[in-house]
C-alpha cells in the first residue's frame, strides 16, 4: 500500500440532525493526513441539509449530495460510487470514529497486505455520551 493513501469514508443519512454533526466531526478531527468524507443524504426534512452546507464551507474534505433514495443500502451504494480513495470506510450517521481510528486502520492494512478489511471494537453510548456497553 502506498504511504498515506486517500481514505474515503461514506455516511448514509436521513433525518439524523441530532447525531450527524458528531459523526462528521469524529471523522474530520482524525489525525490522518489524506481523507475525504462523502455524506449521501436522502432528502432530510430536519436541519441536516443546512448544517452540511455550512460545514462544507469550512472543510473541503466534506462532500455531500441530497436526493431521494430507496433506503440505507441505496444511499450507501451512491456514496461508494463517489469515492476517490484507495481505502474505503463506512460510518453510520449516528456512530463515531474514535481518535486515531483511520490511522490505525491504514497501519493495519499496510502491515497485512493480504487483509481486505479491518474493523474495530465498538461501544454503545447513551444520549449523554456515556458508555453503556461494548461489542466486539
Amino acid at each position: 500500500m502506498i504511504n498515506n493513501p486517500l481514505v474515503s469514508v461514506v455516511i448514509p443519512s436521513l433525518n439524523q440532525a441530532d447525531f450527524l454533526a458528531l459523526a462528521v466531526e469524529s471523522l474530520l478531527s482524525q489525525n490522518y493526513p489524506s481523507l475525504e468524507l462523502i455524506v449521501v443524504e436522502g432528502g432530510s426534512t430536519d436541519t441536516s441539509l443546512a448544517w452540511l452546507a455550512q460545514r462544507q464551507l469550512r472543510d473541503s474534505r466534506l462532500r455531500w449530495i441530497s436526493e431521494p433514495d430507496t433506503g440505507a443500502a441505496d444511499a450507501l451504494n451512491k456514496a461508494l460510487r463517489l469515492t476517490r480513495g484507495t481505502v474505503i470506510g463506512w460510518l453510520d450517521a449516528d456512530d463515531l470514529y474514535t481518535a486515531g481510528a483511520v490511522q490505525r486502520a491504514v497501519d493495519a492494512l499496510s502491515a497485512h497486505r493480504e487483509w481486505l478489511m479491518v474493523y474495530g471494537h465498538g461501544e454503545y453510548v447513551n444520549a449523554a455520551g456515556s458508555v453503556v456497553g461494548r461489542y466486539l
